[in-house]
């Protein structure tokens, strides 16, 4: 089923049952941990990413091409989490309503399931294209590196910007880029049938498909404009984050401050969405994520 005949519940089903199924070869008490850490909890924010990605450039895509690009991200998040969780960074001791993975399981099997959660997302980005593979590689590198920066220390709000960019903004961009490209392909997939039914029913027609010029000109504008959406939507998702945790930037400018920068960054992203598809969907997502309790 394409994208565009999908609701976000059809899509959100699909996506659920493709993990389950992924986790359950997980073995031993490292396997435990992995489905701990992943499944039963979680808001899946960028696997719905993935889905209003490609919707947002026509949704010419099939579901099960995004279900690895969606795993892959939800795996990377959830690998993210349980180091994140740990001694040696945040050392937090509940992760969505219960135990963190090292809590549950101690540190040692709580490192591995991170590793082999991680370890798992490489195996989906091998199933997708290469551009899709290397946005959601490319993302989660950024991840860690925006992660470093948090460890190192920021003293202004750029800094706090740049390294929410990275650390939390990355992986939303980079769900949203890898969904849009599946679009993409699957628009230039229906140009080409189309051109080459033409060129069967008509003799006198002459197509050189090797010259074929299956891009119209407005796919790279709108994946321009998607990516300006994820990368709003990524740094309002942590000042969110922010707020209800009491955290971060609220140090240095107050509750006030970060809830007007949360304003900006989530109309910035809502101006963007004027201008693709399914904008009221994309609309009610970022609105979704700045109104959040939790």
């Amino acid at each position: 089923m394409k994208i565009k005949d999908m609701t976000r519940e059809q899509f959100s089903d699909r996506f659920e049952k493709y993990l389950r199924q992924l986790l359950s070869g997980a073995r031993g008490l490292t396997g435990d941990a992995m489905r701990y850490a992943s499944l039963d909890g979680g808001k899946r924010v960028r696997p719905l990413c993935v889905y209003y990605g490609a919707k947002a450039m026509g949704g010419n895509a099939d579901a099960d091409q995004l279900l690895p690009a969606a795993a892959a991200t939800e795996l990377i998040h959830s690998y993210s989490l349980v180091h994140d969780d740990m001694p040696e960074m945040d050392n937090d001791d509940y992760r969505r309503g219960k135990p963190s993975t090292h809590k549950k399981y101690g540190a040692s099997i709580a490192l591995l399931a991170g590793d082999g959660l991680l370890t798992l997302a490489g195996g989906e980005l091998l199933k997708l294209e290469k551009n899709v593979a290397g946005e959601i590689n490319s993302a989660a590198l950024d991840m860690v590196y925006g992660q470093s920066r948090e460890l190192e220390g920021c003293k202004s709000i750029d800094e706090f910007l740049n390294m929410y960019a990275q650390k939390t903004g990355a992986l939303i961009r980079g769900a949203f880029r890898a969904g849009a490209l599946c679009a993409s392909a699957g628009d230039d997939m229906q140009t080409l049938m189309a051109q080459l039914a033409k060129c069967l029913e008509n003799d006198d027609a002459v197509y050189n498909i090797g010259e074929l010029n299956v891009d119209d000109g407005k796919a790279p504008k709108k994946l321009a404009t998607v990516t300006c959406f994820a990368e709003n939507l990524g740094i309002a998702f942590q000042l969110a984050d922010d707020l209800l945790d009491g955290s971060g930037l609220i140090y240095l400018i107050g509750k006030e401050e970060e809830q007007k920068l949360l304003d900006k960054h989530t109309a910035l992203a809502m101006e963007c969405a004027k201008d693709l598809e399914c904008s009221d969907e994309l609309i009610n997502f970022a609105q979704e994520l700045w109104r959040r309790k939790a």
